[in-house]
């Protein structure tokens, strides 16, 4: 879902309303090149532990959540699947 271009809704807007939920939450930069995070909610701070500064992208998110690489590709693995399901999922709607 793209937000910042075609949308009424600003990134400084959509920050005060992510950081409002009570649910740790990252706010990705999608582009096929890059898997930037542009922020993550106060929660996710405080319940994860890392900053941005930390772990400015997926893959250094990943890499210390799960230190084990094997581990690792277990979770991408089911994650990728889980999405998967819920985009045919939505689509039946």
């Amino acid at each position: 879902m793209t937000l910042f271009n075609d949308s009424e809704i600003s990134r400084k807007e959509l920050r005060k309303l992510v950081d409002f939920l009570p649910y740790p939450i990252i706010v990705w930069d999608r582009k096929p090149s890059l898997d930037k995070c542009l922020f993550y909610n106060k929660k996710f701070s405080s319940q994860i532990g890392y900053s941005l500064k930390e772990a400015p992208c997926k893959d250094a998110l990943l890499e210390l959540l799960y230190p084990q690489g094997e581990y690792r590709s277990v979770v991408l693995t089911s994650w990728k699947s889980r999405r998967r399901r819920l985009k045919e999922a939505s689509r039946n709607l």
